[in-house]
């Protein structure tokens, strides 16, 4: 069936269409994700195991493509890049996705703001970081952590 273009485009139209279906579902404000929250106390609990079982709940596919996009077969043997081992920065990654798709699921740039912040990156470090959507701007971090 991927063998025919026609076909394999179709699917992928399909796909694509389904997983945004998904993905705005997570957007809503009725519903509110994990990743919209904002207070220090909320962000202090967010674990990888929440997110993984918010997105295996409301996003299925889109958590299936994840999954294929970092199962190697040739890591088959390596427990570090297997299984559980791989949930933090494939999570991550989706994360950071999301949060391109609706700016306010933004809990994990959050995290990462402040962790980098206590770690003593510079405010140039935070420009480039921020501009690639890895964290909030160096003004951001400030203010969420004069909260």
């Amino acid at each position: 069936m991927l063998e025919n273009k026609e076909w394999k485009n179709v699917l992928t139209d399909k796909i694509s269409g389904h997983i945004t279906k998904e993905l705005t579902g997570l957007c809503s404000l009725s519903q509110p994700s994990l990743l919209r929250r904002k207070t220090k106390e909320n962000l202090v609990q967010l674990k990888w195991s929440d997110v993984y079982e918010e997105l295996s709940e409301r996003c299925p596919l889109f958590l299936k493509f994840l999954l294929a996009s970092v199962s190697n077969p040739s890591h088959a043997r390596n427990i570090h890049k297997k299984g559980e081992a791989l949930h933090p920065p494939m999570l991550d990654a989706a994360c950071q996705l999301i949060s391109v798709f609706n700016a306010g699921l933004d809990a994990t740039r959050r995290v990462k703001s402040i962790a980098l912040k206590k770690g003593g990156l510079k405010k140039i470090g935070f420009k480039r970081l921020a501009s690639l959507n890895n964290c909030l701007s160096y003004n951001s971090t400030i203010t969420l952590m004069e909260k």
